[in-house]
């Protein structure tokens, strides 16, 4: 089992829950869960593994990796195709997520060209590459983007060459930079530190294998424990995820690794209480939360700009926030739509990968706004229109794009955001979306006080006004209050916007706590 391309398995199994939170929710059709045949390879075979996904003692998957070789007119070239499948459940609601990706490098281990398919209910991504230069070329849909190319990033077959370089010996290390499907334009650092020999009871069979330890650039406090044989045959590997539980990947033939797999609930676990109720907060103007985690984290991220700011931070870890509502007028807007590009607001008015123009977005957007010319007011009917129009609100949607909601009328949180920013920047309205928490008077989790209500992971979208006015748009929970506390702001440019949503939230996923401390 190649230890290099199952990494992705982390940034799926994330994606599972990530910025998901309820919104009236509904059961949505829990998808069927067959296994696919074999995937099929291209060349001579070099390496082929099977491996069974387990979480919270459940089978919750599988994953299929081939590589091969292969003789081209420009040279040897090496073929990693992978497999991997999860199930997943948030609130009773079934996910599916495959992913499927095919990487070729040459025999230097740069990158020919790559393609990546993700999918699960109601989303589906398709991005594919190919290096031309000193550039790569990265489509998702319409979408083009060039980005200059890492030359120090090497495809999974070089990367796992120089893996097994790495002398069995504790405290032998060894780093590698990787290209990665999921962050075409940057190359990824993985780390491999020998930890020492151990005993690990692997399908109920004791063996003595080594310990590695494995860090990877993009994904900031977790590591994976690989456990390998003399030869470097992978026979499992550990990814302990933050509130969700220990990810195990073990070696298995094929007919074991494809037996029926059985979907884990992973959204339970991301609510947070706060210390005290908060009965009245429609009507609050602004509100202090004190954000800690445990353990402590010193460099703790939130966001800081127009209606939030950090005011304290404490020697214990502890984030003192302030939010406000903000209070914006029509004659607020510093201009008339469409707005024009200029380079302050570009990023924020083109098509991307997860916010489509097509025809049908450019219409949906038309009905939304009409002809006002008004920002502000143009913002408000799209956030009404956004919340009537997405029928069916539920959890069993990956992260869809816009062009999929609007096609499917349906999702959480992410696919309101996301559907309104796009209709946003088909009327040259700019926009960008927000990860952070939101708060509903409910204990989703079951098992709290209900009194308390639960603060969630969450997403909404925002639209430009003036220089440092920006008006909220929430449509999936209908309405904007001072329990909107946002992490990171994003334009949605990245090829794959996830990883950049991700990673300050995987900062404050350590037993966090929220207490109120003021409100107004």
């Amino acid at each position: 089992m190649p230890v290099c391309p199952h990494r992705r398995l982390c940034l799926l199994l994330l994606l599972g829950w990530l910025g998901f939170f309820p919104a009236g929710i509904a059961s949505a059709q829990a998808p069927s869960l067959e296994v696919p045949a074999n995937v099929a390879a291209e060349g001579d075979v070099l390496n082929e593994s099977w491996a069974i996904i387990y979480l919270k003692g459940l089978r919750v998957g599988f994953a299929n990796s081939v590589v091969s070789e292969r003789d081209t007119p420009e040279g040897k070239q090496y073929v990693t195709r992978l497999y991997e499948q999860l199930a997943l459940k948030r609130m009773g609601s079934t996910l599916k997520m495959v992913n499927k990706s095919v990487i070729t490098e040459d025999a230097e281990g740069l990158i020919v060209n790559f393609e990546s398919v993700n999918e699960s209910f109601g989303a589906n991504k398709t991005v594919r590459g190919f290096r031309v230069g000193d550039e790569m070329v990265v489509l998702s849909g319409s979408v083009r983007r060039t980005h200059p190319f890492p030359f120090d990033a090497k495809g999974p077959f070089a990367t796992e060459q120089a893996f097994r370089g790495t002398p069995l010996e504790p405290g032998a290390t060894k780093t590698v930079s990787t290209f990665m499907p999921d962050s075409p334009a940057k190359a990824v650092e993985q780390t491999y530190t020998v930890i020492g020999e151990t005993q690990q009871s692997i399908e109920g069979e004791r063996q003595r294998l080594w310990e590695v330890s494995a860090a990877i650039s993009i994904l900031p406090g977790i590591n994976m424990q690989v456990y390998l044989d003399n030869s470097y045959e992978v026979q499992m590997m550990k990814m302990p995820l933050p509130l969700i539980g220990t990810l195990e990947i073990v070696t298995a033939d094929r007919d074991k690794a494809m037996e029926r797999i059985e979907a884990a609930e992973v959204f339970a676990n991301t609510l947070i209480q706060p210390d005290r109720p908060l009965p009245n907060y429609r009507q609050l103007k602004r509100a202090r939360f004190a954000l800690r985690t445990d353990p402590p984290n010193q460099e703790m991220t939130l966001y800081e700009g127009e209606g939030q700011r950090v005011i304290e931070r404490r020697d214990d870890g502890t984030v003192v926030v302030e939010t406000t509502v903000p209070v914006l007028q029509p004659r607020d807007a510093s201009y008339n739509l469409p707005a024009s590009a200029t380079p302050e607001l570009a990023n924020y008015l083109r098509e991307s990968a997860y916010l489509e123009r097509n025809a049908q977005i450019e219409e949906l957007a038309r009905q939304a706004v009409g002809q006002e010319k008004n920002p502000l007011k143009a913002a408000r009917q799209i956030d009404r229109f956004v919340r009537r129009y997405i029928e069916r609100k539920n959890l069993g949607v990956g992260f869809a794009s816009a062009a999929e909601t609007a096609a499917n009328r349906q999702g959480d949180c992410t696919e309101h955001a996301v559907l309104c920013a796009a209709l946003g920047r088909a009327v040259g309205l700019p926009t960008r979306v927000v990860s952070g928490f939101g708060y509903l008077p409910t204990d989703y989790a079951g098992s709290g006080d209900p009194s308390l209500g639960t603060f969630g992971f969450h997403m909404w979208a925002e639209a430009y006004l003036a220089p440092g006015k920006w008006v909220p748009m929430d449509a999936a929970l209908g309405e904007f209050t001072v329990c909107h506390i946002a992490i990171d702001k994003s334009d949605l440019d990245e090829t794959n916007p996830f990883i950049e949503l991700s990673v300050p939230i995987l900062e404050l996923l350590q037993n966090l706590q929220i207490k109120v401390l003021e409100t107004e």
